[in-house]
């Protein structure tokens, strides 16, 4: 059988990673897997993580492992609730070198020399400064997202809104049944989010970052990389949102929507 071990190597020689670098790892792999196919064979993503641990011997990898689609008073199981980060995230899942934190909301898959430090990480908000992007904060995390827009990845901005307590979002108090190894518990969890009408929009950000050379971007193979320094980065939007740079726009569609939801929701 050949080996095609040097596809996934020029992808990974893209990213500079030393061996005890701190990688967070956001993907979209179905332009990686078209690619692959183009050169007659299937993109195999624990063939990518093996490799990636080869190169970070005395680092880190986070993988999100986040799940959008849990609401207040819904069940989270530790053990099966699907990532919605997609299949890479999901294949990760199944590995036993991989721990899952128990961020209700923002769970990320963890391996290598920090994991029982993150693993550890507890903090009512999921936000918070003792939460995964806390941690981003006060270590030197590299970022590298795979074929994905700032707006779907870097959800990294919203940590810092809610440590500047912009008035476009407000914290909300939810309660969330925990199910873990067959237990189940009740956790409360602060969550700083949108208002009504507001939507998110990095367009304008993303550009700038890239255009300052805080991101750097490439094109491999007809693939899209971003790399950044997550607390650098997080340093530049802060003074991108000093001289008035906007991570948001309202839509007055969205505020009926939400309002409209609201009313049927109380009948």
């Amino acid at each position: 059988m050949q080996d095609h071990s040097h596809l996934y190597l020029n992808l990974i020689n893209e990213f500079n990673l030393k061996e005890d670098d701190i990688l967070f790892l956001s993907s979209d792999v179905s332009q990686l897997a078209k690619y692959f196919k183009s050169q007659g064979t299937s993109f195999d993503p624990n063939v990518l993580i093996d490799l990636l641990q080869n190169r970070l011997s005395k680092g880190t990898i986070l993988i999100p492992a986040f799940t959008d689609l849990l609401k207040n008073g819904g069940e989270f199981d530790w053990n099966k609730s699907k990532p919605t980060t997609g299949a890479l995230s999901n294949r990760v899942m199944k590995r036993k070198d991989f721990i899952r934190t128990e961020d209700v909301l923002h769970s990320v898959f963890v391996w290598g020399k920090h994991q029982t430090e993150i693993v550890a990480l507890q903090d009512e908000s999921t936000f918070g400064p003792k939460s995964i992007f806390g941690f981003m904060e006060q270590h030197p995390v590299k970022m590298v997202i795979i074929d994905v827009h700032f707006q779907n990845s870097f959800t990294y901005v919203h940590y810092i809104e809610e440590k500047r307590k912009v008035n476009y979002r407000k914290a909300f108090h939810w309660t969330v049944s925990f199910r873990k190894n067959g237990e189940m518990s009740s956790k409360k969890v602060l969550f700083y989010t949108k208002r009504w009408g507001i939507e998110t929009n990095l367009t304008q950000l993303q550009e700038q970052l890239i255009s300052k050379g805080i991101v750097q971007q490439k094109n491999v193979h007809g693939i899209s990389l971003l790399m950044l320094d997550v607390a650098e980065t997080g340093r530049e939007i802060e003074n991108y949102l000093n001289n008035g740079g906007k991570t948001h726009e309202f839509k007055l569609l969205l505020w009926f929507k939400c309002f409209v939801k609201a009313v049927i929701g109380r009948k």
